[in-house]
């Protein structure tokens, strides 16, 4: 059938079956609707007249079929994933509709792993390198230039009637831009089809070029007053790119012929003008946050940096729109954000300045809701008994709790978020009750090692027995409770010397030890060669002592008592022979 279905689309332009689809279905999974549709086809009863086209809209059917479960298994999980933000989700979407090759395979390898963890990671970072492949629209980087008032309503709405009408310039300019990426040039560009087309006049005709002390020193508007409606030129009449072109012969000629009479008049030094938030990166916002009063409009008429930078989040769907109202709310005031304004000034990444913003807006709704977390959960859980603690850690703004209170913020679950709340009051109590032990037992130390000093000033204990002597040794320890009942110090000092002398007995040099299990070994060699036995009874007696046999150790254990040198050699004797006659059975 695959084969059969191969056939078809390799002679059918329009088929564009998805063949590595039905290769999985076929030969990996076996479907067995693909199969039913090729028994219907291969069938004895249409032999005559096998229908290949029917059996390929019969397949056609199925992966239709296929891929409305899938989808709407795709949209259930991808809803539930509780890194993604509805924006993301949103795109997400699209991107499956389309057939994203990414979005389909971490789909596949969901399928295959169930890794929900994975699959919200993998699509986060899809989004955001989606997000950074976008270009702006013409519009949307026109709409930007209004906002910096760097044009006018009128010219922004002759701009877009240019581009719709197919203009050279207009055409020129935005192809360069999508190759280059060059925010600054394509705004000069912009600025310079305002100049030429006319776009300058207030009473809905073409304007002849504004008077020179109008002219800014490069020959741009200072700073576009007119907000009315405006005739712009023909496209025919338009200005080509190669006129716009700064280097271009075209160019020069025209602004000799146009600013000669300017250029020779002496004139007051012009600030060139201002590109508000464009740069040289991919969208006209990225680079949003430069110092304020670098727009020719007023400082007044310029809204705040934080704010700007927020509306902008906001219509990129970076931000939702309650992110966006309470940040809004605290833009003027909180260091924090200002702080991050500042950073996204050096770095120009939005991506990286909304996520900070997200994090800063889950802190604000801590904040906010502070007194609400504690008169209706940690009040009534205190009355209850299960509270203790939770007033100090809600004070202290601990992070454990402040991530469970986000967490119900997000999911909604007020009794995980109770049971949460009682687990970490009974952490508290365990915790205080540890630091509390550990803080008696490091005082009782210093009470023990104090009066130890002390009982060694007075000449009760030695330095040896001081040196000998732990603060943490449950002796010591134990002495110390005893005197306090009884105030005994002659016991107290006898209990501790008894303690000391102990603990040195205790204390044996390994280096010690070795020497003598060597000497008893050789002292244990030297009576099996006085015993005068055959040489397979002294080689049995070595390898007993060498195997630490129970017999031998037993025996020297008695001989070290009783010092009986002849019961100890005839006990060793007995030993050989019985290894000997051991060894002798083992073989036969």
């Amino acid at each position: 059938m695959y084969n059969l279905l191969v056939h078809w689309d390799t002679h059918h332009n329009a088929g564009n079956l998805p063949l590595e689809k039905l290769e999985t279905l076929l030969l990996g999974q076996e479907h067995p609707q693909l199969h039913q549709a090729f028994l219907a086809y291969s069938s004895p009863s249409s032999a005559t007249h096998r229908d290949l086209d029917a059996m390929v809209h019969q397949v056609r059917r199925v992966l239709a079929v296929l891929a409305q479960q899938t989808k709407s298994s795709f949209t259930r999980v991808v809803n539930q994933l509780p890194l993604l933000k509805p924006h993301d989700i949103a795109l997400i979407h699209e991107l499956f509709t389309q057939g994203n090759e990414l979005v389909l395979a971490a789909w596949e390898v969901y399928e295959l792993e169930e890794d929900k963890d994975e699959l919200a990671d993998t699509l986060l970072r899809i989004v955001r390198f989606k997000r950074q492949q976008a270009s702006p629209s013409l519009e949307s980087i026109c709409r930007e230039m209004v906002e910096r008032h760097l044009l006018t309503r009128a010219q922004y709405q002759g701009l877009l009637a240019l581009w719709e009408a197919k203009n050279e310039a207009m055409v020129g300019a935005v192809e360069a831009f999508h190759v280059d990426k060059d925010m600054r040039e394509l705004v000069d560009t912009l600025l310079l089809v305002v100049k030429h087309a006319g776009l300058t006049g207030g009473d809905g005709t073409l304007s002849p070029p504004p008077p020179p002390h109008h002219q800014s020193a490069r020959g741009f508007p200072d700073s576009p007053a007119h907000d009315s409606v405006v005739v712009p030129q023909s496209p025919e009449a338009a200005p080509s790119l190669e006129e716009l072109n700064p280097l271009s012969p075209k160019h020069s000629t025209q602004r000799s012929g146009t600013f000669s009479s300017q250029e020779s008049q002496p004139s007051a030094p012009q600030s060139p003008p201002s590109y508000g938030t464009f740069g040289t990166l991919t969208s006209p916002t990225a680079s949003l946050g430069k110092k304020a009063g670098s727009t020719t409009s007023p400082p007044h008429d310029k809204p705040s940096d934080a704010q700007s930078l927020l509306d902008v989040l906001l219509r990129q769907s970076l931000l939702t729109r309650a992110q966006h109202q309470l940040l809004s709310h605290v833009a003027r005031d909180d260091a924090r954000l200002r702080a991050a304004v500042s950073a996204y000034s050096a770095s120009n990444d939005l991506c990286a300045l909304a996520q900070t913003l997200g994090e800063l807006y889950d802190v604000l709704q801590w904040e906010t809701n502070h007194d609400t977390i504690l008169q209706t959960w940690i009040v009534p859980l205190e009355g209850q008994g299960k509270g203790d603690g939770l007033r100090r850690l809600w004070a202290g703004h601990d992070p454990r709790m402040m991530a469970a209170y986000l967490v119900f913020v997000h999911d909604h679950d007020e009794h995980e978020f109770v049971d949460t709340l009682t687990r970490l009051a009974a952490l508290y109590v365990q915790e205080a009750s540890t630091a509390a032990d550990q803080a008696d037992g490091q005082e009782e130390a210093k009470q023990i090692a104090s009066s130890l000093l002390a009982l060694h000033s007075a000449g009760k204990l030695s330095q040896d027995v001081l040196e000998a002597l732990r603060v943490d040794d449950p002796r010591v320890v134990a002495a110390f409770d005893v005197f306090e009942s009884s105030q005994d110090v002659s016991d107290l000092v006898d209990t501790l010397n008894r303690v000391a002398s102990t603990g040195r007995a205790d204390v044996v040099d390994s280096s010690d030890v070795a020497a003598s299990a060597g000497a008893m070994e050789k002292q244990l060699l030297h009576f099996v060669y006085e015993l005068d036995v055959p040489a397979e009874d002294v080689a049995a007696l070595k390898q007993a002592i060498a195997d630490h046999d129970p017999v031998v150790q037993a025996a020297v254990e008695v001989f070290q008592v009783d010092r009986d040198e002849d019961d100890f050699k005839d006990t060793l004797r007995r030993v050989a022979r019985h290894k000997v006659g051991s060894t002798e059975l083992v073989q036969e």
